[in-house]
């Protein structure tokens, strides 16, 4: 329950902090380079890529990547003063999409599983010979 617990403050703090870093950048001779954006993605994608391999479920994802959107969400509505946090443009955007990407692609991911989709135990076989393969 503490594993899960941390997942989803996490993420929830990701979202919201990632909101507002997403628009750092530095100039690079003549080509702004988005360092805000590219850390915040990468930052929420190891919350979500930890919760895989936590729990090969989904909910291992699910939790992180609902509390990360809760947390960016409120920063894509207008307030009735103007103030917008995640305006449309494009490191807006690719926060939004590549963060909810990066959740798709935990989910996906197969963590502790075979191939096959089963996890495997390896035991000791009778008589102490070596070892066996055993799905379960």
């Amino acid at each position: 329950m503490l594993a899960y617990a941390s997942l989803v403050v996490a993420g929830f703090v990701l979202g919201v902090a990632g909101s507002f870093l997403q628009a750092v950048t530095i100039q690079v001779g003549p080509v702004p380079v988005p360092i805000g954006l590219i850390g915040a993605l990468a930052a929420t994608g190891s919350v979500f890529f930890a919760g895989a391999w936590l729990d090969h479920r989904p909910i291992g994802v699910l939790l992180p990547a609902l509390a990360w959107f809760l947390g960016v969400f409120p920063f894509t509505v207008e307030r009735p003063e103007g103030d917008l946090v995640l305006s449309g443009d494009l490191r807006s955007y690719g926060y939004l999409v590549f963060g909810a990407v990066l959740a798709v692609l935990a989910a996906m991911y197969p963590g502790r599983r075979s191939p096959s989709g089963r996890t495997q135990s390896i035991r000791e076989s009778p008589g102490g010979q070596g070892h066996e393969t055993v799905g379960t």
